[in-house]
């Protein structure tokens, strides 16, 4: 993509036409081809780096600058400034929610015994309408644990359909926890699954954790000849 250049205007007359900039199409000792300042005859270019350098070099400094702009920008012109806040949100809501969350974080870390004291006072002063509230709150926790506890079925269900059957793992429940894949909150990998299959065929352990293995012994063994002996 090519930028068309300006057109070319001396810097006198484009003081004399009360312009801020002007550009005679010459580069400038650092070989920018850009706009001039009429005020400074700076390159626009070499101001925009300097402005880089800077900014990263003095980061809280900019930042600041700039909430006071825009303090500055929305107390001069509120609806635009409500307008153009609303329009980045919509282009960029997860970013906002976010940000919104943080903020929240951050708000209640700082005042939490202001909030407390508040919220105390407010359940003092209503306890009717708090408890109503606590149990709005404790039914749409209740309707997120089941719709959660829907999807875990339906997980299970695509394993079942997949082929993971009842002889899967330890008889088609999870040897760490007793769970059916049904009722598991997540789907289960292969991986998980060669796991359980192994862990439910493990050797078994006596109380002290050793392993309690059957020893074998061999038709011809020195045992197994005594054992076969008739008493005298």
């Amino acid at each position: 993509m090519t930028v068309a250049l300006p057109d070319i205007i001396g810097r006198d007359e484009a003081s004399a036409l009360g312009l801020k900039r002007f550009f005679t199409g010459e580069p400038c000792k650092h070989g920018h081809v850009a706009e001039r300042i009429v005020s400074s005859h700076r390159c626009t270019e070499c101001d925009r780096a300097s402005a880089l350098k800077w900014r990263a070099a003095n980061l809280e400094k900019a930042r600041e600058r700039d909430r006071k702009r825009a303090r500055k920008h929305r107390a001069a012109d509120p609806e635009r400034a409500r307008e153009r806040g609303r329009k980045w949100r919509a282009a960029n809501l997860e970013l906002a929610r976010e940000g919104d969350r943080e903020r929240k974080r951050l708000h209640y870390a700082k005042n939490k015994d202001r909030i407390l004291s508040e919220r105390a006072a407010k359940r003092a002063a209503d306890p009717e309408k708090a408890r109503e509230y606590l149990r709005v709150w404790r039914a749409a926790k209740i309707s997120k644990g089941q719709a959660a506890q829907r999807r875990a079925a339906r997980a299970g269900s695509e394993l079942n359909g997949a082929g993971l059957t009842a002889n899967d793992g330890a008889g088609g429940r999870s040897p760490t926890n007793g769970l059916a894949f049904s009722e598991m909150s997540a789907p289960v990998s292969s991986c998980h699954m060669s796991y359980c299959h192994v862990f439910a065929n493990r050797p078994k352990t006596d109380r002290t954790g050793v392993l309690s293995l059957r020893k074998t012994r061999s038709p011809n063994s020195r045992e197994s000849r005594l054992s076969r002996r008739e008493p005298t």
